[in-house]
C-alpha cells in the first residue's frame, strides 16, 4: 500500500479493509454454521419448518452422529408439522425398527397404516418402503415382517395419489412381487410383475417375468411373455437397442435351459399348463 501514490491510498486502504472484513465474515460463517452440519440442519428446519427435505437433512445429520433417538424425534416432530406428508412417517417407522420396544413399534406401525390412504405422493416414501422391505427380507428387524411390508405397499396402492402415478404403481407392484417371490408364491409374483409392467413397460420387468416363468418350468410361456413385451419396444433407436439386448439375452438363457427343468423353489403341482396366458390359472403355485 505504501508504494501506492498518496492520492489513491485512502481508496486502497478502504479496499483492503473491505477484503479483510469479507474474509473474516466467511471464516466466521464457515466455522460457526456450515462447519457444524448439525447446527446448520437445525437452522434450516427453523427457517423452513414445513420442508420435508429440511427435516430429512436434520435426521441424516443426527444419524451420522449416532443420535438415533434424536433423528426419530426430528422425523416425528416433522410429521406433526406436515401431516399430509407420506415420506416422513415411513422414514420414522424405518428408523424405529429395532430401536424401540416391540409394543411401541407396533403402535407406530398401526398409526402409520391408518394415515397412508390419504397422504400425498412422495417418491421418498417409496424409497423408505424399499429399504424396509430389504430389512424385513434380510431378517434384520424382528419387529417387521414381510407381511407388514406387503400391507404397507397395498395400502399405498389404495391411495389415490399413488394409484394415479404410473411410476409409483410400478414400484409398489414390484415390491409386492418381490415379497411374493421370497415366499415362493408364483401366482402373486407373476400377477404383480404383470401389473408393474402394465403401469410402466420396461425390459427389466419383462426379463423378470420371463425368468420367473422359466424357473418354474414354464419355458413356452416365458418365451411368449418376451414376445408380448417386444410389442412395447420404443421406436427410438438407442432405447430400442437397449430393449432388444435385454430381451434377447434372456431368450438365449431360456433356450439353453433343458425343456423339463424347473427351479425347486416353485411347487411343480401349482404350475399352470405351459402356453396358458391367463394369470388366474396360476393357482396353488406356492411352496
Amino acid at each position: 500500500v505504501l508504494a501506492v501514490p498518496r492520492p489513491v491510498r485512502p481508496v486502497a486502504f478502504a479496499g483492503l479493509a473491505a477484503y479483510g472484513f469479507l474474509i473474516g465474515f466467511l471464516l466466521f460463517e464457515t466455522t460457526s454454521i456450515w462447519g457444524q452440519p448439525r447446527l446448520a440442519a437445525e437452522m434450516l428446519v427453523m427457517h423452513h419448518p414445513t420442508s420435508p427435505r429440511a427435516a430429512q437433512y436434520l435426521s441424516q445429520q443426527l444419524i451420522s452422529e449416532k443420535d438415533y433417538d434424536g433423528a426419530i424425534t426430528a422425523l416425528k416432530d416433522a410429521t406433526l408439522r406436515m401431516p399430509e406428508a407420506s415420506d416422513l412417517p415411513l422414514q420414522a417407522l424405518q428408523l424405529q425398527c429395532g430401536r424401540v420396544r416391540p409394543t411401541e413399534y407396533r403402535s407406530a406401525y398401526d398409526a402409520t397404516i391408518a394415515r397412508l390412504p390419504n397422504l400425498r405422493l412422495s417418491y421418498a416414501a417409496l424409497d423408505a418402503l424399499h429399504r424396509m422391505a430389504n430389512t424385513a427380507l434380510d431378517g434384520e428387524c424382528q419387529d417387521l415382517t414381510s407381511d407388514d411390508i406387503e400391507r404397507l405397499a397395498r395400502t399405498l396402492l389404495d391411495n389415490p395419489a399413488f394409484r394415479a402415478d404410473s411410476r409409483a404403481r410400478h414400484h409398489l407392484h414390484h415390491e409386492v412381487a418381490r415379497l411374493a417371490h421370497a415366499r415362493k408364491d408364483l401366482d402373486t409374483t407373476m400377477t404383480h410383475l404383470e401389473l408393474a409392467f402394465s403401469a410402466s413397460p420396461n425390459p427389466e420387468t419383462a426379463a423378470m417375468m420371463a425368468a420367473t416363468l422359466a424357473s418354474a418350468g414354464l419355458r413356452e410361456e416365458a418365451i411368449a411373455k418376451l414376445d408380448e413385451a417386444a410389442q412395447f419396444m420404443p421406436r427410438t433407436p438407442v432405447l430400442r437397442l437397449h430393449w432388444e439386448n435385454i430381451l434377447q439375452g434372456v431368450r438365449k438363457v431360456i433356450d439353453r435351459r433343458p425343456s423339463d427343468s424347473s427351479d425347486p423353489v416353485w411347487a411343480p403341482e401349482g404350475s399352470r399348463a405351459a402356453g396358458s396366458r391367463s394369470v388366474s390359472s396360476r393357482s396353488g403355485a406356492q411352496l
